[in-house]
């Protein structure tokens, strides 16, 4: 009976040490790892696995380049704050923190140097991501070109005519009526909010300017003497009269 045990007992451990040896079993950048080297830094076979235990794998990885992923800890390749405060995705998209193992926008501080923030308003930190949020829009510059100075989602749109009228389109090409889903030239009234209204008098609308070929192009065009008479360069110069769609003497 006791011998019967004891071979049992010597069985079950040959058996442990052979499940021990195989799990110890390790195959460096093994073929059938490839593919999740190349992605996550997992080059080595390990039973069934395939698994980190190179830093030098992850910093070769895809998602070292993509996510910072850069740094080994333990069978894993993660972002460090180090690693993401340094990475170009800091500067670029405000990804200067980590977030589950990635670098990660993780405080609106990281965002508002990005030029996502400056440009498209893109300023508060979510979910890892900078995205526009609250008047984040208001200070942007499409907001101040092009008058998309309202929170649509989460992101800068022009929603309506006095959003278009924030913008330097309004002021510089009279896109100043907000018209199927955009700010358009609609007619006289926005000529004349124009400044080439105010300073040289052109103040006219015409639905055709005839420059492209491409179909009719609304503008903005010195239409009459009445049109120079409103103007800075007939206060100023006495250009009052209209000739050939230009204000002279």
């Amino acid at each position: 009976m006791i011998g019967t045990w004891n071979r049992r007992i010597r069985a079950l451990a040959t058996l442990a040490l052979a499940v021990a040896l195989l799990w110890a079993c390790e195959e460096r950048h093994a073929p059938v790892c490839r593919q999740k080297c190349e992605t996550q830094g997992a080059c080595t076979k390990k039973g069934d696995r395939c698994v980190v235990t190179d830093g030098a794998d992850c910093e070769r990885s895809e998602n070292c380049k993509s996510q910072g992923r850069c740094a080994l800890q333990g069978e894993a390749c993660v972002a460090t704050a180090e690693i993401c405060r340094a990475s170009s995705m800091c500067k670029t998209e405000g990804r200067c923190g980590v977030r589950q193992g990635a670098c990660a926008a993780t405080d609106s501080s990281h965002c508002k140097p990005t030029e996502g923030c400056k440009k498209d308003g893109r300023c508060t930190a979510e979910a890892g991501r900078c995205v526009a949020r609250g008047n984040d829009c208001r200070g942007s510059k499409v907001c101040e070109k092009f008058g998309q100075c309202s929170l649509s989602g989460s992101s800068c749109k022009a929603l309506s005519s006095p959003d278009c009228e924030l913008g330097q389109m309004c002021r510089a090409q009279g896109y100043c009526t907000f018209s199927d889903g955009r700010c358009q030239l609609a007619g006289p009234a926005d000529c004349e909010k124009t400044e080439g209204c105010q300073a040289r008098g052109i103040c006219s609308y015409v639905a055709d300017t005839r420059k492209t070929g491409t179909g009719p192009t609304p503008g903005c065009v010195v239409g009459s003497s009445a049109d120079c008479r409103k103007s800075a360069v007939c206060r100023e110069h006495r250009y009052c009269r209209a000739v050939d769609g230009i204000c002279t003497r």
